[in-house]
């Protein structure tokens, strides 16, 4: 027969009924859901269009946060790993449809204002090289006397390499002429 005093040390409740069989009550082990665990919010990501169509920017400037190239970048224009789009260059933000890539749009950097994009297909592009043209005598000679800083680093050792040939040079030039009478 069952000891009931044992079967409630153990945590089974059980009851006996009229007919003499057991009937085992089986309790929750999950608790109901509480309406507090689901209301979680995070702030916004701050996602779209920081600069629009024709305003001016510089290089380094964002220009679309996105998540997934919605936008792609084009000219003068570069995409970090979250999708950023950002400027390469300073000029003028354009908004574009390319047509060799019907279904993307894109967002480039024209270097000027009266530059649209995008630029044909097949033609020298228009670069911007950061130079100017120096019309004073005197300072176009000292820009071209000038070393870049690697190069005025390395200007001793390349000097000691060069007498060291030149000695070298000398050196041969005198045993060939011991050589030959």
């Amino acid at each position: 027969m069952w000891n009931f005093v044992l079967l409630d040390t153990c945590g089974i409740s059980c009851r006996k009924n009229v007919s003499g069989v057991f009937i085992q009550v089986r309790n929750a082990t999950k608790r109901a859901a509480g309406s507090r665990t689901s209301m979680k919010d995070s702030a916004g990501r701050r996602l779209g269009p920081k600069k629009y169509e024709g305003q001016d920017i510089t290089s380094g400037e964002i220009i679309m946060r996105q998540r997934g190239t919605k936008f792609y970048p084009g000219e003068n224009v570069g995409i970090g790993k979250d999708h950023t789009i950002f400027a390469l260059e300073p000029g003028v933000v354009r908004y574009y449809l390319d047509p060799f890539h019907p279904k993307r749009k894109f967002i480039g950097v024209a270097l000027s204002r009266d530059l649209k994009l995008p630029s044909p297909h097949f033609e020298p592009t228009f670069r911007r090289f950061g130079r100017c043209e120096l019309t004073n005598k005197r300072a176009s000679s000292k820009e071209e006397s000038s070393l870049s800083r690697k190069d005025y680093l390395a200007k001793p050792d390349i000097l000691k390499r060069l007498e060291s040939r030149d000695s070298k040079r000398k050196e041969l030039q005198k045993e060939l002429a011991k050589a030959l009478p």
